[in-house]
């Protein structure tokens, strides 16, 4: 999925992201009313005015630019802005504060960017099967900036502590995960699900696109993997049904990486972080609707793309 075809999934991806942001506000001010913090009536048209800007900036950004520069590009300056507004620094110590508060996001925010200028960076290729990992990969970005800020901040070695402390359990759920995705895929099970629906549900079949995307990302946990998984499938579901080329893997992109958050190994993530007596699921109990509102997003997207294909 590269060039224009990569472009165009991303475009349709930023559309149903930008819905998704606004139709999520109402969750986070229940969630936000629950710990005692409830948002006044007054203060909602204004955020809703935030995040839709946030939301139509990300479509334009990515007709132009790759996925992750244009999140950066769309959602940075924005939340910059929001947080000035918000807090604005008083004096000169108050923007060498804000300033040093900022630095590290700026650093990665930088780092971030630079590396999309390194084009055809040295790759380790460990596995034949599977795709290199080169140095420019945000994950090596993001790892090097932590390595980085970790040294040069004051009582490191707590703070490595620390984090060698409490990344066990969350490694451990990450890989247990992983292996259970591997060993699902290779037998066959998301081909296998999505035929017997494909069977079951004739011209209905398209719908069932965002249940397969919400199904792969919950199950595998990754993004890559479950487009790896279910792209190909969706994109043969499109075109039997005669849908737009982009419409289906676009929907799988959005949906699989929206299920994200709700996977097994997430939740177990999440809950570990907090601590506090935090279970995997309570966080569930608390992120389910996310589930629904993407899955519902997924559908309304279909649904207006087989009205716009001609007859």
């Amino acid at each position: 999925l590269a060039g224009r075809s990569g472009q165009a999934i991303a475009g349709g991806n930023s559309v149903q992201t930008a819905l998704w942001m606004l139709a999520l506000l109402p969750l986070f001010w229940r969630y936000a009313a629950a710990a005692g913090l409830a948002v006044p009536w007054r203060r909602r048209p204004g955020q809703i005015g935030w995040v839709g800007g946030a939301g139509v900036l990300l479509v334009l950004c990515h007709r132009m630019l790759p996925w992750e520069v244009a999140g950066l590009l769309a959602t940075g300056p924005l939340l910059a802005a929001r947080q000035l507004l918000a807090a604005p620094p008083r004096g000169l110590e108050g923007w060498r504060a804000a300033l040093g508060a900022a630095g590290p996001y700026l650093l990665l925010v930088a780092a971030l960017l630079g590396s999309r200028f390194w084009p055809g960076a040295p790759a380790w290729h460990p596995f034949a099967n599977l795709p290199a990992l080169p140095l420019n990969h945000p994950l090596i970005v993001l790892l090097l900036v932590g390595l980085a800020l970790l040294l040069a901040v004051r009582g490191r070695s707590a703070s490595l502590a620390l984090v060698l402390q409490r990344w066990q359990r969350p490694a451990a759920s990450v890989l247990l995960y992983v292996v259970l995705a591997r060993w699902l895929v290779g037998a066959g099970v998301p081909a296998a699900l999505a035929e017997a629906l494909e069977q079951g549900l004739g011209v209905l079949a398209p719908f069932a696109s965002p249940v397969l995307a919400g199904a792969s990302g919950f199950i595998i946990g990754s993004n890559v993997g479950a487009n790896s998984a279910m792209m190909p499938l969706q994109a043969a579901l499109g075109r039997l049904y005669h849908l737009p080329p982009v419409l289906l893997p676009a929907v799988q992109n959005f949906v699989g990486a929206a299920c994200i958050m709700l996977a097994p190994q997430s939740m177990a993530v999440v809950a570990g972080l907090a601590g506090g007596g935090a279970t995997p699921g309570l966080v569930w109990r608390l992120a389910w609707p996310v589930l629904a509102i993407a899955v519902g997003i997924g559908l309304v997207s279909i649904a207006l793309g087989s009205i716009w294909v001609p007859g």
